[in-house]
């Protein structure tokens, strides 16, 4: 009779386990980050992503960028290797420079075409240091009336 018991017990015990194995298989997303950090308009931005793989070795199979204004999406597709041990993965994409603004920015991962993980995070995008100091300049003659110096002139017809 306890023979039975502890094989029982062996057996749940073995099926939690193996049922744990497969759960952490899934592709994780651990980081996701842009860069650089604080990109202005004239910056190519790279959204740089990076996780644990379950299965080893893992490929990157293909990715997916969308932008639909100042919602973007990055998918990854992953291929998994027949191992099974942790293994870490990244992938960095350039999507370009981008207009002013706040960006909600998801990334998913796909195994078989279906979602693995996602991570969604926020950035802002902002005007080039001297591009603000120019629009300061042409607001000043605005207000002041006063823009005598051909100079101040051609960066407020520029940047008006």
């Amino acid at each position: 009779m306890k023979t039975k018991i502890m094989g029982i017990i062996t057996m749940g015990f073995f099926c939690t386990s193996f049922g744990l194995l497969v759960d952490s298989a899934e592709a994780t997303i651990t980081d996701v980050h842009i860069v650089p950090e604080e990109p202005t308009i004239n910056d190519v931005i790279t959204i740089v992503t990076s996780g644990l793989e379950g299965s080893g070795p893992v490929f990157i199979n293909d990715s997916v960028f969308l932008a639909d204004e100042t919602v973007l999406q990055l998918n990854i597709f992953l291929d998994l290797g027949p191992y099974t041990v942790v293994t870490p993965w990244s992938h960095s994409e350039d999507i370009g420079p981008l207009p002013t603004g706040f960006y909600e920015l998801t990334v998913r991962t796909f195994e078989d075409l279906q979602v693995a993980d996602t991570y969604n995070m926020t950035f802002e995008v902002v005007p080039e240091p001297a591009s603000i100091m120019l629009l300061c300049l042409g607001v000043l003659c605005i207000r002041t009336g006063y823009c005598n110096n051909p100079c101040r002139r051609n960066i407020f017809l520029i940047h008006f």
